[in-house]
């Protein structure tokens, strides 16, 4: 008894117990980056245990910057790079962070590195789907209409890195069913069936 209430400690550590497993099998599930400046490096992501994410806002709330624009987009990058801090992980290992926070994360990292890996670790972690989203059956129709019929040489820039990063994103879940693996930059775009 603890305070007057009666603490049930076996139930208690079986919800730590399960908790923890949760959080291997979600840290399981990672992606694979490497930094522009460094392709020959490959970093494991993994998404970020609930105090993981509450560290990194800690992190963020710990810079004196002022009340003003300047002051949000400062606490927002530091947010960024201790998450990221948090989610690096070793290929070999992921149980292994690389970096101990995120001051040392920017000292190996240039800023274009930093904000690719974010990119892709919240690529990885948005929890969407269509059932979740609403979208009807015809609205998929439509969609992939319009991927059929759009002309992909076309596309430059933002929207070619974004097509490209989709397609990435396809091929890696096994869902483009084409027969000899590729770069995303000649991958078939239909499936063999079509």
């Amino acid at each position: 008894m603890k305070g007057g209430v009666v603490m049930a400690t076996d139930l208690k550590t079986e919800i730590r117990q399960r908790k923890l497993d949760r959080m291997r099998l979600g840290q399981a599930a990672c992606d694979f980056v490497s930094p522009p400046s460094l392709p020959e490096i490959r970093f494991a992501l993994v998404p970020l245990s609930d105090a993981e994410a509450q560290m990194a806002l800690a992190d963020a709330d710990r810079v004196e910057a002022g009340d003003n624009v300047a002051g949000l987009m400062l606490r927002d990058h530091v947010q960024r790079v201790s998450q990221l801090a948090f989610a690096i992980r070793d290929p070999q290992d992921f149980t292994v962070r690389v970096y101990r926070n995120g001051a040392e994360l920017q000292e190996d990292l240039t800023e274009t590195d930093v904000n690719f890996i974010y990119d892709a670790f919240m690529e990885m972690t948005e929890n969407s789907n269509p059932t979740i989203e609403g979208i009807e059956p015809e609205e998929f129709e439509a969609l992939k209409k319009v991927l059929q019929e759009m002309d992909w040489s076309e596309l430059s820039g933002r929207s070619w890195y974004a097509a490209k990063r989709f397609l990435g994103a396809l091929n890696r879940d096994e869902l483009l069913q084409d027969n000899s693996p590729g770069s995303t930059s000649n991958m078939k775009l239909t499936t063999p069936n079509d």
